[in-house]
């Protein structure tokens, strides 16, 4: 049964990301916080940032799937 507790872990994660990933509106809000926190002003700045956590995400979401299948 202690076995099972990272393999589910691994599952959350990769579940979270993959929903940040696909729903737009998830990934906005998570977004929005940040903005602030940076002070981006422009559009060019925010579609800066928004494509980078984009593709920390979706990294971070291949990586748990891996890591979930080969546990």
């Amino acid at each position: 049964m202690d076995a099972i507790a990272p393999i589910l872990f691994l599952l959350l994660l990769s579940v979270v990301c993959w929903v940040l990933v696909f729903k737009k509106s998830a990934r906005e809000k998570m977004e929005k916080g940040a903005w602030r926190l940076y002070r981006l002003k422009s559009l060019e700045q925010k579609g800066g940032y928004d494509a980078m956590y984009l593709a920390g995400v979706l990294v971070m979401a291949l990586a748990f799937t891996v890591a979930f299948f080969s546990a």
